[in-house]
């Protein structure tokens, strides 16, 4: 039973209708915990919890709160994803200390202009909800660190977050957005932005000299073009421009000596650049599902990746200067219309933990040499 020196409460999943009331006695509790109970809402019994920091509601069927919840002075962490809430409540957006507040996957259709009464706020989801617009006030939230808008209406990205001079990640995928303000990449503190599954036709990043930034998520839009300007991201790690529609990529994106993760794979890329195996960091480079018929006669052998991914291009055999890759340990070249591996290919048989040669025409007999060869190596032949 819990005691007056109860600082946590667990009541998760208890099939609660509504808070008991001997949780109200708890006068030192400080972090409640509901989530996955039937609760419909919160009552004003709320504000006598007084040193509660964090209340977790998640997955209850709330749609109510009582204004006494804004007299939690000490209440930092408010968790209300998966609840059936049309609106944010006004007393919610009057809880002087809150610093997160988590509404994912519920019907709100706007963020009030309220939302800047919340002074201390560093981190807002607002995931799966049927919001079309961010207002300007957001940016009066000058402490705000994250703000998560995925799998809303949104169809632009007001400028004016630029003045939200704390801000590190920012999550907008699916949405309806076309055109990104190249205000963002000038926020000093941001090293995370995602945008996949938008409408992003092409990516202008302007005349930045230097971005923070360090890792971007593109992928599932319908971008064609990708700007020179990309060199100014000088501290990225990882670049995802995945399921596109380009055909070229900007010449300097070599220049990222930074980069660990390159993922250009469903595109209709139809040239390699050398100059990626010249990449002091590069790991991971994926150039699956594209237009490649040629692969680089010479490569920098002794190049830092280990996991390339070519399957589905139309190259035909594999390169022989593949390999020679020191480093590799990850191969994929699936659906290629190859029947064989090349001679040069057995000298990574020491290295290479994983291939993948499915949907291509090896015969039976050698995919039974290869395995023997190849001991050390996983080696997938099917899909």
């Amino acid at each position: 039973m819990p005691s007056n020196n109860t600082k946590y409460l667990d009541l998760r999943f208890k099939k609660l209708k509504e808070i008991p009331d001997h949780v109200f006695k708890l006068k030192n509790l400080e972090f409640l915990n509901l989530e996955g109970n039937n609760l419909l809402s919160i009552n004003h019994k709320i504000s006598k919890l007084k040193k509660l920091k964090r209340i977790n509601l998640i997955s209850n069927k709330i749609n109510k709160i009582h204004k006494n919840i804004s007299n939690l002075n000490k209440l930092e962490i408010l968790e209300l994803k998966n609840n059936k809430l049309k609106a944010i409540p006004t007393s919610v957006l009057k809880i002087k200390n809150l610093k997160e507040l988590k509404l994912t996957s519920n019907y709100l259709r706007k963020i009030p202009k309220k939302i800047f009464y919340l002074k201390e706020l560093k981190n807002l989801y607002l995931n799966d909800n049927i919001i079309r617009e961010i207002p300007s006030e957001v940016t009066k939230l000058k402490k705000l660190e994250i703000l998560s808008l995925k799998s809303n209406y949104l169809s632009q990205i007001p400028y004016e977050l630029r003045s939200l001079k704390n801000l590190r990640k920012i999550e907008l995928d699916k949405n309806e957005i076309s055109d990104l303000p190249i205000e963002i990449f000038n926020l000093k503190k941001l090293n995370y932005l995602s945008l996949s599954h938008n409408n992003l036709t092409k990516i202008d990043f302007g005349n930045i000299k230097n971005s923070a930034v360090e890792e971007l998520n593109f992928s599932n839009n319908k971008i064609k073009k990708c700007g020179e300007g990309i060199k100014a991201f000088k501290n990225l790690l990882y670049l995802n421009l995945s399921y596109n529609n380009l055909v070229v990529l900007p010449k300097t994106l070599k220049l990222l000596q930074n980069l660990n993760t390159l993922n250009c794979g469903s595109n209709f890329i139809n040239q390699f650049d050398p100059g990626f195996f010249e990449m002091k960091n590069l790991y991971e480079l994926n150039f699956a599902k594209n237009q490649l018929k040629n692969f680089p006669n010479k490569i920098n052998l002794k190049s830092s990746i280990k996991l390339l991914y070519l399957s589905d291009n139309l190259i035909g055999n594999i390169p022989d200067v593949i390999g020679g890759l020191k480093n590799l340990n990850t191969f994929n070249y699936c659906n290629n219309g190859i029947n064989k591996l090349p001679v040069s290919f057995f000298k990574l048989k020491r290295n290479l933990r994983y291939l993948n040669i499915g949907s291509n025409k090896i015969s039976a007999n050698l995919r039974k040499i290869y395995k023997k060869k190849f001991l050390k190596t996983n080696i997938d032949f099917d899909l």
